[in-house]
Order: structure tokens, then C-alpha cells, then sequence
């Protein structure tokens, strides 16, 4: 979620101003939930306070009318796109360029990667597009 703030590709509406991520089911209870992140890193829990006060007042200003004017337009402008394949792409650019752009930088590593109970399929499409980009 924090490189969709630093990723510059209009088609994937790239950067974005803040991302939130949903955390749960692998961590301890008390780290599930939202963290939030700017192109400046993830916010603490002071940022957090401010953003929900502000967006609190926002709320209580409105009235019946406005907010579901507000609402249709939310619901009218929201798009989806598959940030994976874009966040994996840049991904294998890293680890090439870190490693001085040799052909296969991890050739010959055996690497194992603990998905926890989250979304497995997602890792699954990381590691495709690692295979087809030769990493």
C-alpha cells in the first residue's frame, strides 16, 4: 500500500495521496485493523486521531441532502485496478538494480515465504510475475 503513494502510473491512478491497508486473521489482535500511509510512511497514532477528528467534523457538518449527494458522487467516481502486477513489476526492477542488474539475482536461493492465513492468492500472482520476469 505505501508504494502505490510513490508508484507514478496515471492508469493505476498513481501516486495516491494515502493508502489504507486492512490487516487481520495471521497477526495478534491488537495489530489487526487500518494502517494508513502517505508517500511519507505509515501514520502513528497521532496522525490517526487527527485524520478521524477532522473527518468526524467533516461529517457532523453535513445534513441529510448533502451527504447523499456526497455519497452518489463517491460511489460514481470509484475505480478499480489491479495494483499487483504494477507493485511486482517495480518490485523485480529493485531487486535487479540492487544487485547489480545481473540476469537472475536470486538464482540458486531457496526462498520460502510464510503467507500467514491472508490472502494466499495474491502471493501466488507475486511469485508468477517473478517467474516470468526471470528473477
Amino acid at each position: 500500500m505505501f508504494n502505490s503513494t510513490l508508484t507514478k502510473d496515471e492508469a493505476f491512478l498513481c501516486p495516491v495521496d494515502g493508502s489504507i491497508m486492512i490487516t487481520a486473521s495471521h497477526l495478534p489482535f491488537n495489530r489487526n485493523g487500518f494502517k494508513f500511509f502517505t508517500n511519507a510512511g505509515g501514520l502513528g497514532k497521532n496522525d490517526i486521531k487527527d485524520v478521524l477528528e477532522r473527518a468526524a467534523d467533516i461529517y457532523n457538518q453535513f445534513i441529510a441532502k448533502s451527504l447523499a449527494n456526497s455519497e452518489r458522487k463517491a460511489s460514481s467516481s470509484i475505480k478499480q485496478v489491479d495494483y499487483m502486477n504494477v507493485y511486482t513489476s517495480d518490485l523485480v526492477k529493485a531487486v535487479h538494480k540492487a544487485a547489480g542488474s545481473i540476469e537472475k539475482p536470486l538464482g540458486g536461493f531457496h526462498i520460502v515465504v510464510d503467507a500467514g492465513n491472508g490472502p494466499n492468492a495474491k502471493v501466488q500472482c507475486a511469485f508468477d510475475s517473478f517467474s516470468k520476469l526471470n528473477i
